[in-house]
């Protein structure tokens, strides 16, 4: 704990020296754009910290709200010195970290639900690869790579089909063959 405590800190410090950068480039900024910007950065602000109380790892969105907040800090200057500031890319990174706030909360449902669909399936058809496309669904939603768990989790739900549909197919030709066999020997008697 104690070695983590000094990168903890300096996080802390970071957001802090960022807040309070916002807020003096803010009075100094003026223009709907600005204050548009201004109110989606707090959104992804709250966005970082619900993923943060949720449990999720938030560096990527924590590297994206730097790079907002720098953009932001570019452009008030940038407005100060008589220039004409866009906040266009501001308010897109800060939407950027809200839709992947959105894609973690949602790759984690749907792993959720996919757990559920393994267990209920256990022991009824060979699930050796969907599980391994499971774990590393999961190892990607810790390692904040939500776009490939989303695809693993559509790749496992393909894979129990497939299983499921040759399972079922195997029943069916095991009960016509059987069939068959039944008519050959009822014919022979």
């Amino acid at each position: 704990m104690k070695a983590s405590s000094p990168a903890i800190a300096a996080i802390f410090f970071a957001m802090i020296i960022s807040m309070h950068a916002l807020a003096q480039a803010d009075a100094t900024a003026s223009g709907t754009d600005s204050i548009a910007a201004k109110n989606e950065l707090q959104r992804a602000e709250k966005a970082i910290a619900e993923m943060e109380k949720s449990g999720f790892n938030t560096t990527r969105v924590k590297d994206a709200y730097q790079s907002a907040i720098q953009l932001y800090e570019a452009q008030v200057s940038y407005e100060q010195s008589n220039g004409t500031a866009s906040y266009a890319d501001v308010i897109s990174k800060a939407k950027e970290i809200v839709s992947v706030k959105n894609l973690a909360f949602s790759v984690s449902d749907e792993l959720n639900a996919l757990n559920d669909a393994i267990k209920e399936r256990e022991g009824r058809i060979d699930l050796a690869e969907p599980k391994a496309l499971y774990a590393g669904a999961q190892i990607d939603l810790a390692a904040e790579r939500y776009e490939s768990a989303k695809e693993k989790i559509a790749q496992v739900y393909k894979k129990i089909s497939d299983a499921e549909s040759q399972s079922a197919a195997s029943r069916v030709l095991a009960g016509a063959t059987k069939t068959l066999a039944q008519k050959i020997i009822e014919l022979w008697k």
